[in-house]
C-alpha cells in the first residue's frame, strides 16, 4: 500500500495579508480548504500541518490535525524556500521512524482546492512515478502570451521585455503556464537522495486557481468563488 504524506505549509508571517492563512473566506479560515480537501479525499497516511504559529496550531487541532512537531523559526522567514521546508518536514518524520512513498505540497492559500483535484493528480502521478525524480505541478495558463509582457518605467511608460516578440501573433507563439500554486507530488527519493525535480504538468483551468498572496488576488478569489 502506498504511504503519501500530505505536507500544507503555513507560517504566522505572512507581511501582504496579516495572518493570511486564517483569514476568513466564505465563514472558513483560508487553510480550511486545503485540510477538507486532504481529508476528503482519502488517499493520505498523514496530514502534516508546517507551521511556527500558535494561532494555526490551535486552529488545526480544532479540525482533529495534531502537527507531529512545529516549524522552527530559522524555517519560517521571507527567504525560506517551500522546497527546503518539505525536506526538513520529511526527515523529522524518518526520525520519528515514519517513511513514506509519496510526498503532496498542498498550498494552504488556493480555496479553489478539492478533494477531485488531488485524485486525479494521483492518477497522473502514477502514470509518471517511473523515475524517482519525476514530480508532478498544477499549472495554470498565461491569459496572454509571456512574450507580449511589458514593465512601466519611472516615467509610466510601457517597455516591451521583448520587443521583437511584440509583433508575432499569438497562434504562432503558443501558450505559456506557470505554478498554479495549489498541488506538487514528489516521490520521496526526491528528499533521501537530493535528486534533480523534473515536473510534468496537471493542468487546471485559469477561472478555478488563485493562489492568494495579495489583497487583489483576495478579492478576485473571492469573485470566482462565489460565481462558482
Amino acid at each position: 500500500m502506498i504511504k503519501r504524506l500530505a505536507i500544507i505549509p503555513a507560517r504566522g508571517g505572512s507581511k501582504r495579508i496579516k495572518n493570511k492563512n486564517l483569514k476568513n473566506f466564505f465563514g472558513k479560515p483560508l487553510i480550511y480548504y486545503s485540510i477538507l480537501a486532504a481529508k476528503k479525499s482519502k488517499i493520505f497516511s498523514e496530514i502534516h500541518i508546517s507551521t511556527d504559529s500558535k494561532k494555526i496550531l490551535k486552529y488545526v487541532k480544532t479540525q482533529n490535525i495534531s502537527p507531529a512537531f512545529i516549524r522552527p523559526k530559522k524555517l519560517s522567514n521571507d527567504f525560506t524556500g517551500i522546497h527546503e521546508v518539505l525536506k526538513y518536514v520529511v526527515k523529522k518524520y524518518k526520525m520519528l521512524n515514519f517513511c513514506f512513498d509519496e510526498i503532496w505540497l498542498l498550498y494552504p492559500t488556493n480555496p479553489f482546492i478539492n478533494s477531485s483535484i488531488i485524485k486525479e493528480c494521483k492518477k497522473k502521478f502514477s502514470a509518471i512515478n517511473f523515475k524517482p525524480e519525476n514530480s508532478l505541478m498544477t499549472v495554470t495558463k498565461y491569459n496572454y502570451p509571456i512574450n507580449w509582457a511589458q514593465k512601466i518605467n519611472d516615467r509610466n511608460m510601457l517597455l516591451p521585455l521583448n520587443r521583437d516578440s511584440l509583433t508575432k501573433r499569438s497562434q504562432k507563439i503558443g501558450n505559456s503556464f506557470c505554478d498554479a500554486g495549489m498541488i506538487n507530488v514528489y516521490s520521496q527519493k526526491i528528499f533521501e537522495k537530493n535528486l534533480k525535480r523534473k515536473y510534468f504538468a496537471f493542468p487546471v483551468p485559469i477561472y478555478s486557481s488563485v493562489d492568494i498572496d495579495n489583497l487583489s488576488d483576495f478579492e478576485l478569489a473571492k469573485r470566482l468563488f462565489k460565481n462558482k
